[in-house]
Parts: structure tokens; C-alpha cells; sequence
């Protein structure tokens, strides 16, 4: 609120909003998602280079209601 509109004719996706959304935040937003994803399987019994058939509950598992 200190800072006074921006004008018209400035473009609302700038070069420097979009470099810091794909080339900083992207990549922490996908190593933070492959993380969460390898810990809920390796809380499920699964180790790493396992194959996951699609038969096994762990792979068909939902997660329970909220």
C-alpha cells in the first residue's frame, strides 16, 4: 500500500518475475514435491529401486478422508 499502481503500460509477467518463478522457485517446488512423494512410499514399506506393481495397495492406496 506504500507503493504507488502500477502503470498500464507494465506488463504484469516481467523478465525478472518469470526468471525468479522457473529457474528459483520452480525447481525448490518439484524437489520439495519429489521428496514428500518418496517419504509417503518409503513410510509405506517401499525401498529405493523397488518396482511398485499396480496391484500392490501401496501404489492403489488413497489416503484417508480429512
Amino acid at each position: 500500500m506504500q507503493r504507488p499502481p502500477r502503470s498500464q503500460g507494465e506488463r504484469l509477467l516481467n523478465s525478472p518475475l518469470a526468471l525468479r518463478a522457473y529457474l528459483f522457485l520452480g525447481p525448490i517446488e518439484a524437489a520439495a514435491a519429489m521428496a514428500a512423494f518418496l517419504f509417503v512410499l518409503n513410510q509405506g514399506g517401499w525401498k529405493y529401486g523397488q518396482y511398485l506393481a499396480p496391484q500392490d495397495p501401496l501404489y492403489c492406496r488413497r489416503p484417508p478422508p480429512a
